[in-house]
């Protein structure tokens, strides 16, 4: 009994003693690989496979032969479970995205090489001095409008989308609708292009003591989209109201398939959204599923 306990402790000892060998050289390989940058799919693999391995050795050392078999088992389940979260990942690494931010604003960044912000024929008959020049903010779509006019009456210079800041936005920046209204509202920005504010932005600014003044410069078109396999090509606009107040919930209703309907929206106050309530003349909204919302045109493109 007492060579039984001697025998137990000892290897107990072992197990400890490579247990944090094991430990201390899993954590450099660990930290490594998360500083390499490695996909976080697969790094948060390594954190479940590597401690489970580092266990599975312990336990082969300290628990009895007849014991091992099962232990065996259950790594490979692990191993396999998480295999298989990798190999998701990598599906939907393979699958093409798009952003609209890397593929459209980038072009557009005023005075770039190659830009495609419009430039006028002639001089401007307004030209802003350094000591005067407006920072501007403003939706993701109309970002080519104002750049546009940064290259008609800003001095020539360098206007980074991105700048290099706390809040990384710069003298003119594109946050989009929902953080221009509030950057505006707080005094962090002078002018912003974007679509009308929502009900809500109009209250926040009066709660703010803040006067809006709104100077429409155009108009745009507001274009609802489908799956390019979806054979309906056009809806009336009592159709798309029937369809966000939950009345039509098939295709089949509106002459296409009989598939349900998901009715994509965006997050509250972006100017799609505004304008869809708008559209919506008082008629309620149904509540989108969460993966319904998108918070940014591009999150449709994305799976």
């Amino acid at each position: 009994m007492k060579t039984n306990w001697k025998n137990r402790l000892s290897k107990l000892l072992q197990a400890a003693v490579y247990a944090g060998l094991l430990g201390f050289l899993l954590f450099c390989a660990l930290t490594y690989i998360s500083l390499m940058g490695w996909p976080p799919y697969l790094q948060q693999a390594l954190w479940v496979l590597g401690p489970a391995c580092l266990l599975a050795v312990v336990l082969v050392i300290y628990l009895p032969k007849r014991h091992r078999k099962k232990l065996a088992l259950c790594l490979l389940a692990v191993a396999v479970g998480c295999g298989a979260y990798v190999g998701h990942g990598l599906w939907r690494d393979s699958i093409p995205t798009m952003d609209d931010r890397d593929l459209l604003l980038w072009q557009y960044e005023p005075f770039a090489p190659d830009t495609k912000a419009a430039s006028l024929d002639e001089s401007s008959t307004l030209t802003l001095s350094e000591d005067a020049l407006l920072r501007l903010d403003g939706a993701t779509a109309l970002y080519p409008v104002y750049a546009g006019f940064v290259q008609a009456v800003y001095p020539q210079g360098e206007y980074p989308l991105y700048a290099a800041t706390e809040d990384g936005c710069g003298l003119v920046t594109c946050s989009g609708t929902v953080d221009a209204y509030h950057r505006l509202i707080q005094g962090d920005t002078d002018l912003i292009f974007a679509a009308a504010p929502s009900q809500e932005q109009l209250d926040m600014a009066a709660q703010a003591g803040v006067e809006l003044h709104l100077t429409p410069i155009g108009r745009e078109a507001f274009v609802f989209f489908v799956n390019s396999e979806n054979p309906v090509e056009g809806l009336t606009v009592e159709e798309i109201q029937g369809i966000y107040t939950g009345q039509i919930t098939n295709w089949s209703q509106v002459g296409g398939k009989n598939q349900s309907i998901r009715p994509f929206q965006r997050r509250e106050n972006s100017g799609s959204q505004s304008a869809l309530l708008r559209l919506m003349e008082g008629l309620p909204l149904i509540e989108p599923e969460q993966e319904d919302r998108v918070g940014d045109m591009g999150g449709i493109h994305h799976p």
